[in-house]
């Protein structure tokens, strides 16, 4: 539903419509968990281009993220977590 808050109703067509086709703006959602939802592209677009955007967002989420710091027994579980899901090269 359009929504003010969102930005779908607005008095300058021009300025959105340029915004929206220039992908200026992306829609997201964010969860307390802190999952992020928020497309990355079309499922036609070449795998190089979805990777693209996919690490761009990461890096623009990652800087947004406010600063905490983790004691030594989660950092090792962390640290593990993201060992294992590491693709193999």
């Amino acid at each position: 539903m359009p929504n003010p808050k969102s930005g779908t109703v607005t008095t300058d067509v021009t300025k959105v419509v340029n915004a929206i086709k220039k992908a200026t703006r992306v829609a997201y959602r964010v969860e307390k968990g802190g999952i992020i939802h928020a497309p990355i592209g079309k499922a036609s677009f070449p795998v190089e281009q979805l990777e693209e955007a996919f690490a761009e967002g990461v890096v623009t989420a990652h800087k947004a993220m406010p600063e905490f710091v983790l004691d030594p027994a989660d950092n090792r579980d962390l640290i593990g977590y993201l060992r294992s899901i590491q693709a193999e090269p």
